[in-house]
């Protein structure tokens, strides 16, 4: 075989697995979609993506009070392993990604952890603006860092869930391989913070009332998820406690039922409680 075949041979074969790869990663956020409804029906376009002024190239058509700052510490992991176990053991790596609107895209990588797949630290905080949640995708892609394409395949697990439906605090995530099927014990612990960006409406507001909502908004985080042994951890995870905290996590997906008690009471509908409670005659209001 000539030196030209080989290498035509080996692009090809490049090709043929970015391809492959492309496939699965789209299948996989198409199957995260309808994590949303549990998996029946259909999953509904947002309002916007309707209105002849929606430009995906243009954050201003989106409507400004649904975009996000999401911050994701990735803790640990544990079980990560290669299919051929006979290769010896994983350095790992977590890539982070935010997939959506153009404006929307990021990624991150964690540092590679030299040869340690049973219960991997990184303790490695990533920040994402997202202008649009709804058409967004959380994706976690874990490889070894050790090897090189195209002699070995450096793909361990990847997990993708939709924005709208991860909730806040400390989760446990479990990790699937490149067909979406279930690893069994694979998984990494995260702690998830979600800032909604009109939060900073309160500014303009009294500070009794924006304390007041402050105070509900608690509430209804507290009503969302009962606080468990991955919620109530504190942020130093030691090693001892790392099984534990990643077998009794919550998930991080929700739910649209409990997803929706978690929506924060915006500035306006304290307005509009207000001016109906002016508008009452004084005998009617409460003393």
């Amino acid at each position: 075989m000539s030196e030209g075949a080989h290498r035509e041979i080996i692009e090809h074969e490049h090709h043929k697995n970015q391809t492959v790869e492309l496939m699965n990663k789209y299948m996989q956020l198409s199957q995260a979609k309808f994590m949303v409804n549990g998996n029946c029906g259909y999953v509904l376009k947002p309002d916007f993506l309707l209105s002849e002024q929606y430009d995906p190239e243009k954050p201003e058509t989106i409507c400004p009070s649904k975009s996000i700052v999401l911050t994701v510490e990735v803790i640990a992991g544990r079980h990560l392993s290669r299919k051929d176990k006979s290769k010896g053991i994983v350095s790992p790596v977590v890539e982070v990604e935010i997939i959506g609107l153009p404006c929307d895209c990021r990624t991150y990588r964690t540092s590679v952890v030299c040869c340690d797949g049973l219960h991997p630290m990184w303790n490695e905080h990533f920040e994402f603006n997202v202008k649009c949640p709804e058409l967004a995708f959380l994706r976690f892609y874990v490889e070894d860092g050790d090897l090189v394409y195209p002699s070995t395949e450096p793909v361990i697990a990847q997990a993708a869930f939709p924005i709208n439906s991860i909730r806040p605090g400390y989760r446990s995530v479990t990790l699937r391989n490149e067909h979406s099927e279930e690893l069994e014990l694979s998984a990494l612990l995260l702690h998830v913070d979600i800032q909604y960006q009109n939060q900073t409406e309160n500014a303009g507001i009294c500070p009794a009332i924006a304390k007041a909502m402050d105070s509900l908004n608690a509430g209804n985080e507290n009503c969302s998820s009962p606080p468990s042994s991955s919620s109530v951890m504190p942020r130093s995870v030691s090693l001892k406690n790392l099984t534990t905290a990643m077998s009794s996590g919550d998930a991080l997906h929700s739910s649209s039922s409990t997803h929706s008690l978690r929506k924060k009471i915006s500035s306006t509908s304290i307005k509009k409680f207000l001016n109906m409670y002016l508008k009452k005659p004084s005998n009617e209001k409460p003393s």
